[in-house]
């Protein structure tokens, strides 16, 4: 099963802004498997009121904190929710695990991409679930539209982008 592991400014946007967790319950329609890092909780916890609700739908995973603390050294200026999700792409991408770092973060995506692990935003997560039948286009704009007039940075060309054929973004 193709684990996402989500960094915590998206499950704060898919579950604490849109005040839904429609876009959890798709991925695990889709087939996909939530997975997040105890470090992500803990930003959560403070930020994001549903943490129980993601808790009870996600897998949460610790991570090596030697790590961590060596990511953090060579690539300053990323958070630590950040960090664990790039160590544990680290840990699945040698293990052969199925998997992609999910981080909107522009910083942040191009440490993983540096790192060569894979690698999807929120966008591309929509792309998933409206290619597979989870979610429709409409669902998926009108939540993205959302999360955007909450704040969260995402492409003006939403639309194309979740439109386009799917793609390891």
């Amino acid at each position: 099963m193709h684990r996402l592991i989500l960094d915590a400014s998206v499950v704060i946007s898919w579950c604490d802004e849109l005040q839904d967790l429609v876009v959890l319950e798709s991925i695990l329609d889709s087939g996909y498997a939530p997975v997040t890092t105890k470090t992500v909780m803990n930003e959560v916890l403070t930020d994001g009121p549903q943490v129980d609700r993601v808790r009870d739908k996600s897998e949460i995973v610790r991570t090596d904190p030697v790590r961590q603390e060596e990511l953090s050294n060579r690539f300053l200026g990323l958070g630590s929710g950040e960090l664990s999700v790039l160590a544990l792409g680290e840990r699945y991408d040698s293990s052969d695990v199925e998997y992609s770092c999910v981080l909107d973060d522009g910083r942040a995506r191009n440490v993983c991409d540096r790192l060569d692990l894979e690698l999807m935003g929120s966008i591309g997560v929509f792309r998933e679930l409206v290619a597979k039948g989870s979610m429709d286009l409409g669902k998926a704009d009108s939540l993205i539209c959302e999360m955007k007039a909450n704040g969260t940075r995402l492409p003006e060309n939403h639309r194309e982008l979740i439109q386009s054929p799917p793609t390891s973004d």
